[in-house]
């Protein structure tokens, strides 16, 4: 169950990945986006709040999903590497990520009222991870 949680968490943070590398993608290349549901995802990621303390949003996404990935993976190839501080971090790094996703989620329907459903389909991602972890925590 351990091996299947971690592989699990490592092809979702894949997912995610792709997610945010499609929204750093547009923005760079000032490409409008695909959104569904006649959603206004260009309002959400060319807002105020894309950037928290001047770093792009889909730049965190990006380095937390591929550090959550590979790391992972090679916890699920090699259990005794997940035994180490850097786990904690990871750890952490994931409660983080989490609540940052609810905080965002908050602001497109508050504070923006406009929704991005590839920020959602992240927040999304997120909580999956989330609980994988905390699934994970529990067998162990």
């Amino acid at each position: 169950m351990i091996f299947f949680l971690r592989i699990l968490i490592a092809v979702v943070a894949l997912i995610g990945l792709a997610v945010a590398l499609y929204i750093f993608r547009k923005k760079k290349s000032g490409e409008k986006m695909i959104c569904l549901f006649n959603s206004d995802c260009e309002a959400v990621v060319k807002s105020d709040y894309s950037k928290i303390f001047g770093i792009p949003v889909e730049w965190l996404g990006i380095a937390y999903y591929a550090v959550t990935a590979v790391s992972y993976l090679v916890f699920a190839f090699a259990p005794q590497l997940s035994q180490n501080i850097f786990s904690v971090i990871l750890l952490w790094a994931t409660v983080l990520a989490f609540l940052f996703s609810i905080y965002l989620t908050y602001i497109q329907m508050a504070k923006l009222r406009q929704w991005c459903t590839w920020c959602l389909t992240s927040a999304l991602i997120c909580t999956v991870i989330f609980l994988a972890v905390l699934s994970l925590l529990k067998i162990n």
